[in-house]
């Protein structure tokens, strides 16, 4: 079995609490569109979209995201109807080639289950935990009312339409908490959850594994799809 590196991961209410690892080069471009970045409101007022767009401009959102991808990339803040709650969202595109170079050199698997590693990612994540945090310290009344209910995802897109949330959380402390589930939308826009196949290991060593690709009979599992938008094999 291959070993594991000496952690710098620790544990948390069930969450590894991550080390961010800054990304290095950026993708190939699939095609000759050019890297850009815009920022979309769905609902607020002027003053909010200042604070946000401020909060934006300190976390270094958009400088950063061109080290991630050559395409266009979009970040997203939506209050829904009650204004209860709200969404921050950061869309870029997903290339399995970089990804697979970046996580080429870590161990394939731990006590024989298969690794998703989100570490090409953390950079960018610990940013928008940043974004959050200066968004949420402003003192309007506005953001008083969905304060405790923020949440804020990296969401990795594929031309087919095919979409990957990843939470991003943090500690009590504000360190980067590694995610034990992720969402996955399908081009129709059918959403599901995907958990770390074994909590066990996820808790010793702060890493989300696969479980099998397929069953016996050649069926899919909840994990497939994984396999299937990360090119991973088994």
């Amino acid at each position: 079995m291959n070993s594991i590196a000496p952690q710098t991961l620790l544990l948390l209410l069930g969450c590894a609490i991550l080390t961010p690892v800054a990304a290095q080069e950026a993708p190939k471009a699939a095609s000759t569109t050019a890297y850009s970045f815009h920022v979309e409101f769905l609902g607020g007022s002027r003053e909010l979209r200042q604070e946000f767009r401020r909060a934006v401009n300190a976390a270094a959102i958009a400088e950063y995201g061109r080290k991630l991808t050559n395409q266009p990339s979009r970040l997203t803040l939506e209050l829904f109807a009650n204004r209860k709650k709200a969404r921050i969202a950061f869309f870029i595109s997903f290339d399995p080639e970089w990804y697979q170079r970046r996580v080429r050199d870590k161990p394939k698997s731990v006590k024989g289950e298969r690794v998703l590693y989100f570490e090409p990612y953390f950079g960018i994540m610990q940013r928008l935990l940043r974004l959050q945090s200066r968004f949420l310290s402003s003192q309007l009344a506005e953001i008083e009312v969905f304060r405790a209910n923020l949440h804020t995802w990296l969401v990795l897109r594929k031309e087919g339409g095919e979409r990957l949330h990843i939470p991003v959380q943090a500690a009590a402390e504000g360190k980067l908490l590694y995610p034990y589930e992720i969402k996955l939308t399908t081009p129709g826009g059918q959403e599901s959850v995907v958990k770390a196949a074994n909590q066990a290991i996820f808790n010793r060593y702060g890493l989300f594994v696969l479980g099998a690709a397929s069953q016996v009979n050649g069926a899919s599992t909840v994990w497939t799809p994984l396999y299937q938008f990360f090119s991973l094999s088994p």
